[in-house]
């Protein structure tokens, strides 16, 4: 079939010429006073213009359908216009194009000498039938279905190569492709449901790929779509899930009445579940499915994802349910209010939890934790930033390895004696801590816990405190620390005292400083990069720098900064002390090392120093936000010199306008903005 024949009819089909004449016959009535003719005629003449604009704009918009794939949206289009002009060409014509684009030649024989048999032989579109049949013809008496004739094996290998929707598409060629298709597990065992047209038109054939399903994640807001799923997880046919996530968009939809269909669907669900997110954060009020009724429907859960918009103690549940423990071991809860009382009962039940992500809880946690949580690994008190995810697969050693403590939200700093507790306990094997601590409820830390020793740390983040002893009381536990390889500190009381530590340490790969004040630690800093950059001639030292609103950096800093030649990636953020002519200085001498650089809310970044960015012999990505004097001239010079940049983002940048993102486009494959 020639291609010419899936493009739209050209609007010649319905010519002007018929209107014309009616306007004048119209114009003639009215001058000779014979007015129920022109009413006749005028209204006529509008009828067929409609009818003309209407069938057009649907031809239009089928032919469109199809080139997306949608071809049951196309077909509804064609069978419109057959229905308004049963007696042109262009319905049939479009109806048969969009069955030979899916394969489907008898349904497109059909179809044209349905046409053949309507269409006046006089009409324009009449011949142009007689072809399109003759090329169906033709078609089907020589096509190959490689779908047919193929090993099932290979079919399903090309299938799993094409995208989404072009997959769902493929259910609508013929019964043999449907068949083959349904058939195929790995097309079906990951699927996510959003509220495209390909996620409803999956919904049809849910019975047939339930069993294939083993990762399920809804996210619809679409009420159809949730209770046909709805309907197939209480059937039953999905025994094979795995892995289920609940989006909030979706559980909105649960409404109180439906709270028994739910359960039955969780516990027709439950067999093989070993991973569950459930976000009830948005839900109608009075829907709760509580945590330990959930333990109890999926008695073979390992990890919980569990979010509400309510307080921990109204969605916990009656530990009755539960008979014996639960091997539950990762479990993340997400609530306004989670203190230790409503804890306990939940831990309690799951002594085996090996990682525990909580948001929204006090310091009240720690000791229930301590006291119930022999396996704990990794704990997470409101963290900002994702917590390390459990190795379900890996056996480590017992003992809490990675710990997060800040203050829940609305606090500025959480209590550090009863964290600090377990810290100590499981000081020979914590190997991440990240803790936003106040001293204020033990007036005598230093001597409480004199003998901290993080002898296997790897990564320490804190916040310092003025007149506190939290920060020497942290910086001497890691005295002597060979491990220690990512180090970052906010607000330090003592730079100073920061610095004399590092220099006594291997050289670490990471270091951040953050709102370091402007006397503060200047001369500091200089002496730890002078010295991470006599050790980077001859070995490993420091290979990632942040610098957040440190007001302690200057130029003198900046330059010290720029001797380290192992050095791969830097993120500068608000350095207000710093030159225009210390970075440009920067930029050069480090122009054969860095691979990453982060510029965030600097005023002295100029299109200059987007030129020197191009230059960088090495660099692959670029992050520029907030810079209020960069243009468009500086990111299409950057674009011109570099040959090694791969990925650039360009985020509130005022006067970067739409036409420099274009221009990076297309050099490069990765812009955002």
């Amino acid at each position: 079939m020639s291609a010419t024949i899936y493009a739209p009819l050209p609007d010649t089909v319905f010519t002007a010429g018929p209107a014309v004449s009616s306007f004048n016959t119209v114009k003639y009535s009215v001058e000779h006073k014979n007015y129920a003719r022109a009413i006749k005629i005028a209204s006529e003449t509008i009828d067929r213009i409609q009818k003309s604009l209407m069938i057009t704009v649907f031809d239009h918009r089928a032919y469109s359908y199809g080139m997306q794939g949608q071809f049951q949206l196309a077909i509804n289009d064609a069978e419109k216009i057959i229905a308004r002009a049963p007696d042109l060409a262009v319905g049939y014509l479009r109806l048969g194009s969009v069955y030979v684009m899916q394969g489907r030649q008898r349904s497109a024989i059909r179809t044209f000498e349905c046409g053949l048999q309507n269409v006046s032989e006089t009409s324009s579109g009449y011949k142009q039938l007689v072809r399109c049949k003759e090329s169906a013809l033709r078609s089907s008496e020589s096509r190959v279905d490689f779908v047919a004739r193929l090993p099932t094996e290979i079919v399903h290998d090309v299938v799993m190569l094409l995208p989404r929707d072009n997959k769902v598409s493929c259910l609508n060629v013929s019964r043999i492709w449907r068949k083959t298709l349904l058939e195929c597990k790995d097309l079906w065992r990951d699927l996510v449901s959003a509220d495209g047209q390909t996620d409803y038109q999956i919904t049809s054939v849910l019975p047939n790929i339930a069993t294939h399903i083993e990762n399920l994640d809804l996210c619809t807001s679409n009420n159809h779509i949730w209770i046909r799923y709805l309907r197939c997880m209480r059937s039953g046919a999905m025994n094979n899930i795995k892995a289920f996530r609940l989006g909030a968009t979706t559980a909105k939809l649960i409404q109180p009445a439906m709270i028994m269909a739910v359960t039955t669907a969780f516990c027709n669900i439950s067999a093989m579940l070993t991973k569950l997110e459930l976000d009830l954060s948005e839900s109608a009020s009075g829907v709760v499915i509580s945590l330990l009724d959930l333990l109890h429907i999926f008695v073979n859960l390992k990890t919980l994802d569990y979010t509400v918009d309510c307080a921990l103690p109204c969605v916990v549940g009656e530990p009755e349910l539960l008979d014996g423990t639960h091997g539950l071991v990762d479990l993340t809860l997400k609530s306004p209010l989670i203190n230790g009382a409503n804890l306990q009962p939940v831990l309690q039940q799951c002594p085996q939890l090996r990682r525990l992500v909580l948001t929204g809880c006090t310091s009240t946690i720690w000791n229930v934790v301590s006291e119930f949580c022999p396996q704990l690994e990794i704990i997470g008190c409101n963290p900002k930033f994702p917590v390390v995810p459990l190795d379900h697969t890996q056996k480590t050693a017992p003992g809490l390895r990675h710990i997060w403590a800040l203050a829940p939200k609305g606090a500025t700093r959480l209590p550090a004696g009863d964290c600090l507790a377990l810290v100590q306990r499981y000081m020979k094997t914590i190997e991440t801590a990240h803790l936003h601590l106040s001293s204020a409820d033990i007036p005598n830390l230093g001597s409480m816990f004199g003998d901290l020793k993080l002898d296997k740390l790897r990564r320490l983040i804190y916040c310092g405190e003025p007149s506190s002893d939290i920060e020497p009381l942290l910086l001497r536990s890691i005295q002597g620390c060979t491990a220690l390889s990512n180090f970052c500190v906010a607000a330090p009381s003592n730079v100073e005292l920061v610095v004399s530590t590092l220099l006594a340490l291997p050289p670490l790969k990471s270091l951040g400083i953050a709102y370091t004040v402007a006397t503060d630690g200047h001369t500091s800093l200089k002496q730890l990069f002078d010295h991470y950059a006599t050790i980077s001639r001859r070995s490993a030292s420091l290979e990632s720098i942040m610098l957040r609103w440190c007001s302690s950096t200057t130029d003198e800093v900046l330059s010290a900064l720029a001797g380290i030649k192992s050095l791969q990636a830097i993120k500068f953020m608000g350095l207000s002390r710093v030159t225009p002519q210390g970075l440009q200085g920067f930029f050069r001498v480090q122009s054969n090392n860095i691979t990453t650089v982060t510029l965030v809310g600097m005023p002295s970044i100029t299109d200059i120093h987007l030129i020197a960015l191009g230059n960088m012999k090495q660099l692959e990505v670029v992050n520029l936000e907030e810079l209020e004097y960069i243009t468009d001239d500086g990111i299409v010079n950057m674009m011109d010199r570099t040959s090694t940049i791969h990925s650039l983002s360009v985020v509130e940048c005022s006067l970067v306008t739409e036409s420099a993102i274009q221009y990076a486009r297309r050099v490069l494959q990765n812009v955002t903005i």
